[in-house]
């Protein structure tokens, strides 16, 4: 059974998602991306629940961390001014587990933005001992459909210092993300997702950080597993190929798939597999470094 707990953290209230398992092989941090979260009601393995029952069955302990200003965590929705925040959050969840079960593997799943705020994270602070990364469609190179001109990139980054919050960029829209209709509709139901127009506070900070993490992730030494769609219409999957290729990660893999989702755990139609493919690649992966 799913259960929530609240941790405090640059003085707001995060929501973590957990379950109980006694004596779990391992631990499993999830982070989701830009303006989303765990609150999905879904019959997909996207939602946080099926999720769960499906790494129960080997013994894994799940948690899932709402960043500030998604999901139930407190904060304004979708809004980010100092990316560096997430990056606290998910150290005092780190943490919390790490003084809870001393002596258990944890690993990383991490989703779009969510690859950008775990990598700067193990860049920034050496001393977390993960057993293992996994990231799906992650955020190192948005697709070209989508990316804006330089000129338009530098006018936010400027607005962005005065009207923070001004919602004039871009679009959290699904439809983008995902094909899957049936999804789309029962996704729409879900209150605590930010639609519409991004703030430019949000994506300046999500394109200041990718750069950092772009000028520095070949410093990355942990085992990864990276996981992308060629037909990803958000983030482009030459990034991640990119990106595997000159980390020093001696232990990395990149499971690329010719058809899916940007969200990769949301099938394209009710005939289609991939993301059971998707999940038992992420098992056998862990189950292989405990």
């Amino acid at each position: 059974m799913m259960s929530e707990i609240f941790l405090i953290c640059n003085n707001k209230k995060l929501n973590i998602i957990t379950h109980d398992i006694s004596n779990p092989s391992c631990i499993l941090i999830h982070l989701h991306g830009l303006c989303s979260n765990f609150q999905n009601d879904t019959y997909t393995m996207n939602d946080f629940k099926n999720r769960i029952n499906f790494f129960n069955k080997i013994n894994i302990l799940s948690y899932a961390l709402e960043f500030e200003g998604h999901g139930k965590s407190e904060g304004i929705n979708g809004y980010i001014n100092e990316f560096d925040r997430l990056l606290s959050n998910f150290d005092t969840l780190y943490n919390y587990i790490k003084n809870k079960y001393s002596n258990i593997p944890i690993f990383v799943l991490a989703e779009s933005m969510g690859a950008i705020i775990i990598i700067k994270s193990v860049l920034m602070i050496s001393s977390y001992d993960l057993n293992g990364i996994i990231l799906l469609s992650p955020y190192f190179n948005i697709s070209s459909g989508i990316k804006p001109s330089e000129l338009m990139i530098k006018l936010g980054i400027k607005l962005s210092r005065y009207f923070p919050k001004s919602k004039i960029a871009g679009k959290n829209d699904i439809s983008i993300s995902c094909c899957n209709k049936k999804y789309e509709l029962l996704s729409s139901l879900n209150k605590y997702k930010y639609t519409g127009k991004f703030m430019l506070s949000t994506l300046r900070e999500i394109y200041l950080n990718n750069k950092w993490v772009l000028e520095n992730y070949y410093k990355f030494n942990i085992p990864i597993l990276a996981i992308h769609s060629k037909n990803d219409k958000v983030t482009c999957y030459k990034g991640t190929i990119n990106f595997i290729n000159n980390i020093k990660s001696s232990d990395k893999e990149i499971f690329l798939l010719d058809e899916g989702n940007h969200t990769l755990l949301v099938p394209i139609d009710d005939n289609d597999y991939q993301p059971i493919v998707v999940m038992s690649k992420i098992t056998n992966w862990i189950n292989k470094r405990i």
